[in-house]
Formats: structure tokens, sequence, C-alpha cells
């Protein structure tokens, strides 16, 4: 059985930290982007899809978002 705890800035699991769901607010403070960026690059492909949750709650994989940001910090060669 895992436990859950859920705050205003991420829903975290006790079975993996790579599971946890985060925020819009965390990912913004993680990713440096504002929400109207976020949705943008989401829009375009280019940003993670927030996990499927009822109601109006959105929340990120954190292991998406963190993959997401060792690729976009990784020096791009050049063209």
């Amino acid at each position: 059985m895992t436990s859950t705890v859920e705050n205003d800035n991420a829903i975290t699991t006790s079975a993996s930290t790579d599971d946890a769901l985060i925020a819009l607010r965390k990912v913004e403070e993680d990713c440096g982007f504002s929400k109207a960026s976020i949705y943008r690059m989401m829009a375009r492909g280019e940003f993670p899809r927030p996990a499927k949750r009822a109601g109006r709650s959105v929340r990120w994989l954190k292991s998406e978002v963190q993959q997401w940001l060792r690729n976009e910090r990784r020096p791009q060669a050049p063209a």
C-alpha cells in the first residue's frame, strides 16, 4: 500500500519519487517558464502533457518533467 501526501505544490507517493505527480506551480519553478509558455510548448508537442486526473486537477509526472529538463539543458550540436 502506498501513502499519498498532497499540498499546493505537489502530490508525492511513497512508492516511488519518480512516479510523483507535481502541480503546475512546481513545474513552473523547476522549468523557469510561465503557465502560458508551458501550454504553448505543449500545443507544439515540445513539452510533456499532464497526467490524466479526475476533475480539474492538473499534474505532471515528475519523471517526465525531469527527463525534459535533462534533454533541454543538453548543449545543442551546431547545424
